[in-house]
């Protein structure tokens, strides 16, 4: 193939020293090529399929062992409400605990699979997303809940749940932590299953 006039002018042949093979420099300026490198190196988009389907896993499961705790609690109150107040509160309390940490760390888990778990800081943006769309759902469910009992009576079901309204804020900030630190743990468990694997998944975004 012919070269045009433009090709054959920037066309150099520069030798390597220490009798390297010859290499072929085909006039493209030095800068054009870090601009070309940078413009290679850019973030995933946010894979918000993978987000709404860990918030989806989270509010299944939440909603799940919630029922099921509800039905144990109810039960076991009615048989023993009236000599163990105190226990069934702070089970009722451990258990809501574990709903939600169960719920949040499997939501990483999976935001994380179908997110491919690619490099660190997309896994640290999908979990964010991921806990923060959980701890909205939970809020919105939270204040319903709130709403149709009217607040006076919510916080005065809080505090003969946890013994006082100071001690069940605590407690709300104690689960904020608890399923932040779950979700990144799911995540963390993805993404050393990828590797693990030696599985690379395709990345959607590139499809």
């Amino acid at each position: 193939m012919m070269k045009s006039a433009a090709e054959s002018v920037f066309e150099t042949h520069a030798k390597a020293p220490s009798g390297a093979p010859e290499e072929v420099v085909t006039g493209v300026h030095p800068i054009a090529r870090v601009d070309a490198a940078a413009s290679s190196i850019t973030s995933a988009p946010v894979p918000w399929g993978a987000v709404f389907a860990g918030t989806l896993t989270a509010t299944g499961v939440e909603l799940a062992v919630g029922l099921v705790g509800l039905a144990l609690g109810l039960t076991a109150w009615s048989l023993l409400g009236a000599e163990y107040p105190g226990v069934l509160s702070l089970a009722a309390a451990g258990w809501l605990a574990l709903t939600a940490i169960t719920g949040m760390f499997l939501a990483g888990f999976v935001a994380a699979k179908q997110g491919s778990a690619r490099a660190p800081l997309d896994q640290a943006i999908t979990g964010i997303l991921t806990w923060s769309s959980g701890a909205i759902a939970a809020a919105i469910g939270v204040w319903g809940i709130a709403t149709a009992m009217g607040p006076s009576r919510f916080w005065d079901v809080a505090a003969r749940l946890l013994g006082s309204a100071p001690l069940s804020a605590w407690y709300g900030i104690l689960i904020v932590a608890a399923t932040a630190i779950a979700t990144a743990m799911g995540i963390l468990l993805a993404a050393s299953l990828v590797q693990g694997s030696g599985v690379h998944q395709a990345d959607p975004s590139h499809i």
